[in-house]
């Protein structure tokens, strides 16, 4: 029942992504013929956000191509966290298996991030019900086979992967007790060293302070910051907020839904219990944070931990809320199962559609939303020559113009963060600084400090004239010809590439560095 029940949502969200193309959505993108370069091993002075997740599509893309593969991780995101969930409550009938799938998988919390392209987080969080399932008491052997198999989803990201390492541990010290969850916790570390080892390798990974309140909680609903974030929204992206939170009958529905899991949150403490408290922690718990962490004391913390290497990946405390999410949809299950216990079936089944309507009545313009997002596009036809073009033995790419993030392809209506490093194997040189809309104004986040700064015309002419950068890449035409020592190797409608190949004086061409865009 929950899978097929999952199945139905993932249909509704991603019925248009069964057309030809490539999915560029913000922070989700791939290029066609992906290459384990110094971008996918976290080598190129980024911060490795997408490790381990950009060296398995390089690597599995000559069998499963990365345009399937997009689409396999999309899908499978939902899916998963509606499965897994409706499995816990499994025990308690289907009417609980219908309510915690649909909380689960129809909420402001999973559009939003699907919204900003992080479907790979959301893989993380859905991992959580099936890392539950995962370290039920039995012999070791077992216990840790299971248990790393089921985290091995979440482990395709840094945050997914320190999701899996704390739920085994927390869930495991439940169950099986201190001794056992060190045993099967500590050989789960493993998982985050593909991102552990370049986030420590040096100063690349440290983060500018304002980070902390560009990326905090910020209310994206007419209920304020508390009322957004206990509803499971607040993302800080502008783009990825839905204007349905503002109305009030999807306000109404979402306070609803939350006294709904407040009441079996209540019923849940006062039966006892490990478990019961567990759940209750999990539901509640990450909202209070998410809010403690957008408070004035709150973010002088985080600006202080921006410093620390690796520790910068982190600062999006929103994606905590998927903890909740999963807590929150179990609670509602068994609310629900609890209520129709002593029902007839028709009152049954009415019951549950009352609920499953309040539920996507708190986001119903959901599949409008990632329908228009999630369209396939087509990379440019001259794409392989451009690629083709740049000497795999170069020592730096320069990728201008010189902003973070590009305007959507031909067909396309969301912008998306530049693919090109995942398509060449030399390092590449791209801006990292993004500008976060907010209602007071941009606020600038500068990412880092890479190994060629090149954010003013000086530092980039220095940059030339010192033979650090081999090829510059260009996506559109430039308005000028190449600087002094470079050539022209590919000169196309979309892209245009530069060479070094000649005098080596080099003066890059005025107004081609240009601020970077959410």
């Amino acid at each position: 029942m929950a899978w097929v029940v999952a199945g139905v949502v993932c249909v509704l969200y991603f019925a248009g992504t069964a057309r030809p193309g490539y999915l560029l959505v913000r922070d989700f993108v791939t290029v066609p013929d992906p290459v384990l370069g110094a971008a996918a091993l976290g080598r190129d002075g980024a911060a490795p956000r997408a490790v381990p997740l950009d060296a398995i599509t390089a690597v599995l893309d000559p069998v499963v191509p990365a345009a399937l593969q997009q689409r396999l991780l999309l899908v499978g995101s939902v899916l998963l966290l509606g499965a897994g969930v409706g499995m816990l409550v499994r025990s308690r009938g289907w009417p609980a298996v219908v309510t915690a799938t649909v909380v689960a998988t129809w909420n402001p919390y999973v559009v939003e991030r699907l919204l900003l392209g992080q479907a790979p987080t959301l893989l993380g969080v859905a991992a959580l019900p099936w890392l539950v399932i995962a370290c039920r008491p039995g012999p070791y052997r077992s216990q840790l086979a299971r248990a790393l198999l089921a985290a091995l989803p979440a482990a395709l990201t840094p945050f997914g992967s320190v999701l899996a390492v704390a739920t085994l541990a927390l869930v495991t010290t439940a169950t099986s007790g201190a001794r056992r969850a060190a045993a099967v916790a500590l050989p789960s570390l493993i998982l985050c060293v593909p991102w552990v080892v370049p986030a420590l390798a040096g100063a690349p990974t440290r983060s500018a302070a304002q980070g902390a309140d560009a990326f905090a909680a910020r209310q994206d609903s007419g209920l304020g910051l508390v009322g957004s974030v206990l509803t499971w929204g607040g993302i800080w992206a502008p783009g990825a907020h839905l204007s349905s939170r503002a109305e009030v009958v999807p306000m109404l529905a979402a306070l609803a839904l939350v006294l709904v899991v407040a009441a079996s949150a209540i019923l849940a403490v006062r039966g006892g219990g490990r478990r019961a408290a567990a759940l209750v922690l999990a539901w509640s718990v990450p909202p209070v944070l998410v809010l403690a962490l957008a408070t004035p004391v709150g973010l002088s913390v985080m600006e202080v931990l921006q410093q620390v290497p690796g520790l910068a990946l982190f600062r999006d405390t929103h994606r905590l809320l998927g903890v909740s999410v999963v807590g929150g949809a179990v609670l509602a299950g068994l609310l629900v199962a609890r209520t129709t216990r002593s029902l007839s079936p028709p009152a049954v089944t009415a019951a549950v559609a009352l609920i499953v309507s309040v539920v996507v009545t708190t986001v119903p313009d959901g599949p409008r939303r990632l329908h228009a997002a999630y369209t396939p596009v087509a990379f440019p036809s001259e794409w392989a020559d451009a690629v083709s073009s740049v000497p795999a033995e170069s020592r730096h790419v320069l990728v201008l113009p010189w902003q973070a993030i590009r305007p959507p392809l031909p067909g396309g209506r969301v912008p998306f963060l530049d693919p090109v490093p995942r398509a060449l194997e030399p390092p590449t040189v791209t801006s990292r600084d993004l500008v976060v809309r907010r209602a007071d104004g941009p606020v600038l986040v500068p990412e880092g400090e890479p190994e060629i700064r090149l954010d003013d015309p000086t530092q980039a002419r220095r940059a030339l004239d010192s033979r650090q950068i081999d090829v510059v890449w260009w996506w559109g035409v430039p308005e000028s010809e190449p600087p002094p020592g470079f050539v022209t190797v590919h000169d196309g409608s979309q892209i245009t590439v530069w060479r070094r190949g000649g005098d080596p004086r080099s003066q890059l061409p005025r107004g081609i560095l240009r601020p970077s865009t959410d």
